[in-house]
């Protein structure tokens, strides 16, 4: 049984980097990838990884980068998008969220978005 837990998003870290300059490559011609990505993923999935550490992790940055899917097993898995909507992100629109998935036995049983840093830009 999984106890409620934060998944540590740092709604700051996607704040400030919204309209920063931003070092953008491409995954596909049509997908890309930041560094903001990156970065976020290593702070979310050692978090987790610290946490659960007798679980599995599929990050979709790290995933790219190897260029082979994972195998996906009955072990406690998670996933996680750092940051979904990179093409919003991009082009300065906050319109994005961290996305973060645990599957059990292959069967999904956990999702969230977390998109605090909206916040951030309406004042709240």
């Amino acid at each position: 049984r999984i106890s409620p837990y934060r998944i540590p998003a740092n709604p700051q870290i996607i704040a400030d980097a919204i309209r920063a300059k931003k070092q953008v490559t491409n995954k596909s011609q049509r997908d890309f990838v930041t560094d903001t990505d990156e970065e976020c993923e290593v702070i979310i999935l050692d978090a987790l990884k610290e946490k659960f550490p007798a679980h599995k992790f599929i990050g979709e940055e790290e995933t790219a980068k190897a260029g082979v899917l994972p195998d996906l097993t009955d072990d406690p898995t998670w996933f996680c998008d750092p940051l979904d909507g990179t093409t919003n992100f991009v082009h300065g629109f906050p319109f994005v969220c961290v996305s973060i998935g645990l599957t059990l036995k292959k069967q999904p049983v956990l999702g969230k978005h977390c998109s605090d840093w909206l916040l951030f830009f309406s004042g709240g």
